[in-house]
Order: structure tokens, then sequence, then C-alpha cells
């Protein structure tokens, strides 16, 4: 994951978006959470359930409508599908 991020913050920084933070996550489907303790860091990287991924990308961020739209053209031409 570590490799993919970097990845992100790269093709952000060619865009001269370099200051939109970029988190890696990874999020488990079905997890029995009471039993593993709930979320936890794993080499810097969060590992949560799909309600706190939802609360977390949810929140209201600085970026105006345009800049979103900026910013998904960006990531867009970086990464093409496959």
């Amino acid at each position: 994951m570590a490799k993919q991020v970097d990845l992100v913050r790269a093709a952000l920084a060619k865009g001269d978006s370099a200051a939109i933070g970029v988190r890696g996550v990874l999020c488990f489907l079905d997890a029995d959470w009471p039993l593993i303790g709930g979320s936890f860091r794993v080499r810097g990287f969060d590992v949560l359930w799909p309600r706190l991924v939802q609360k977390l990308v949810g929140t209201t961020g600085t970026l105006e409508p345009a800049g979103v739209v900026a910013l998904h053209r960006l990531l867009a031409n970086a990464f093409p599908p496959a």
C-alpha cells in the first residue's frame, strides 16, 4: 500500500496539488470488529470498518466543487483504466 500512496502523492505533486493529504486505508467488510478490538494502524495505515471509512471520507473539506472536479481529472489522467 505504501507504493500506491506514494504514486498518488507523486501524481498530485505533478499537478500542483501536493498540499492535499493522502492516506492509506484498509477496509474490511463483514469483520467481527468487537473480537479484534476496533480500528487500529499498521505501518501508518488505518485498518477500519465500512462505517468508519464513510465517516472519514464524508467529512467536509476545503476544496470547492471546481477543485474536486480538477482533482478527479488529474487522478483519472494519472491512473487510466487498465
